[in-house]
């Protein structure tokens, strides 16, 4: 997982954070100039549709949401699954 990047994209017109773009392959070098696979997680998704699960992480438990076949997809390539 040390291979993942993240940077917040934020609105030109009034500068709010609007989406999380992971990069995979960063490998601690920054994003300009690099060959990296990225996807853009928006902060406020429409959930609607979405199957709701539980995620316990280190201990703590909230409600999340499965995002669907593009981001299981991207995720599965990185880690090398099939």
């Amino acid at each position: 997982m040390a291979l993942f990047t993240q940077q917040l994209r934020h609105r030109p017109d009034d500068g709010v954070a609007v989406a999380v773009l992971v990069g995979f392959g960063g490998g601690g070098k920054s994003w300009e100039g690099r060959e990296m696979a990225k996807l853009e997680v928006a902060l406020e998704p429409d959930i609607k549709g979405l199957e709701p699960i539980d995620v316990v992480l280190h201990g703590s438990g909230t409600k999340a949401y499965r995002m669907g076949e593009r981001y299981d997809r991207w995720f599965s390539e990185c880690f090398g699954y099939e």
